[in-house]
């Protein structure tokens, strides 16, 4: 439950304070200085320029190579930070490497983690396997891990307070003002109603966390690209009647699959049947990107902030569904309706669409 709290409070802090810079691509690399909040998404991203403001990152590998003027939030399966950071870094990851100096609080949960020699934060919050500690520490280090080790040149300057089955592992040399270990009650817990619990599950819960943003994210950005007035009409009839959209729906979802495996029991229809599901899952998916986009504007709505641009939108509605997805049985509950109601929707517009092809003879 703890480390459920912990990604919770990342993620609201991840959310967007509405930047001046989006940009989402494949392979992104940043060369010309960024002058305010920058918001960047992509599968391989490198800052190899400075950045002034806070910077907000998603994609597969991250690279920072450059000094940034503000806090980091980043969310990868690599992150390597080779800039001074002139703020605060949140991060989720499965692995972190900090070559430059942190001079805010370095608040993390990966599944391991090494703060390299000759490096110094400020202040550090961390929940992983594995923590490697070679550089310096000012303040107190709060850690929650596996195995922690403090090597020769390691240094914390304030207090160690970590939640761990093992001993903290301070090599010859290695200095640690103060120390305490706790044990790691939820696991004991655990144990004692012989439940198991496997650190790769939760390296893999966490990376497809990561996925599903990044996943939308990209998604989102190749739809407003190809059509963006269709993103806008999809928002503008969505919720109008949102139990009828509902029903709708529930009817697309239940009676696609039912019609096409009976089409695939008959040599004719077998391949139209193929084809069928196959699009009957990509609509699907679409329609709860849709969801996302739905559910970010009505949030920034109600929290009455500024019109802001789709990607934003979408950013924010990731994020929350993400959030409400934790909240037992009425959080899925919540999801499935929203997804039915984006159904029916977007199943609608693909109808109009088609009966205004006919009708103009373009199909």
């Amino acid at each position: 439950m703890r480390e459920r709290l912990a990604l919770i409070s990342l993620l609201i802090i991840l959310s967007p304070a509405m930047g001046s810079l989006f940009k989402a691509e494949e392979t992104i690399a940043i060369s010309s200085p960024l002058s305010s909040n920058s918001y960047i998404v992509g599968n391989l991203v490198t800052i190899n320029s400075i950045v002034n403001g806070d910077l907000f990152v998603a994609g597969n590998t991250i690279n920072i190579n450059n000094e940034v003027n503000g806090d980091v939030m980043a969310g990868a399966n690599v992150i390597v930070i080779n800039g001074v950071i002139n703020g605060d870094v949140r991060g989720l990851a499965n692995s972190i490497s900090i070559n430059k100096d942190i001079k805010g609080e370095l608040l993390t949960g990966c599944a391991s983690i090494v703060i390299n020699e000759g490096v110094t934060v400020e202040e550090l919050n961390i929940g992983a396997a594995s923590v490697i500690i070679a550089g310096t520490i000012n303040g107190n280090a709060t850690i929650r891990a596996n195995n922690i080790t403090i090597t020769e040149t390691g240094i914390i300057r304030g207090m160690l307070n970590y939640t761990s089955s093992n001993n903290a592992v301070i090599k010859e040399g290695g200095i640690v003002n103060a120390a305490q270990r706790n044990e790691p009650v939820e696991k004991e817990l655990m144990q004692t109603k012989s439940y198991p619990v496997s650190d790769f599950f939760k390296q893999f819960w966490l990376t497809a966390l990561i996925l599903s943003l990044v996943t939308n994210l990209m998604t989102g950005f190749i739809m407003i690209k190809i059509s963006e007035h269709k993103v806008e009409e999809f928002l503008k009839e969505a919720g109008k009647d949102w139990l009828s959209q509902s029903v709708s729906g529930f009817a697309f979802i239940v009676l696609v699959p039912i019609a096409a495996v009976i089409g695939l029991v008959t040599i004719i229809a077998a391949p139209i049947s193929g084809v069928a599901l196959a699009v009957y899952g990509i609509i699907i998916y679409l329609s709860s990107v849709l969801a996302a986009f739905y559910l970010g504007r009505k949030t920034i709505c109600a929290l009455r902030m500024k019109k802001q641009s789709l990607m934003i939108e979408l950013l924010t509605g990731s994020i929350v569904i993400q959030i409400i997805g934790w909240v037992p049985v009425i959080g899925w509950l919540f999801k499935l309706i929203i997804l039915l109601m984006s159904l029916g929707v977007a199943t609608k517009m693909i109808k109009d669409s088609y009966h205004y092809c006919k009708k103009k003879r373009l199909c």
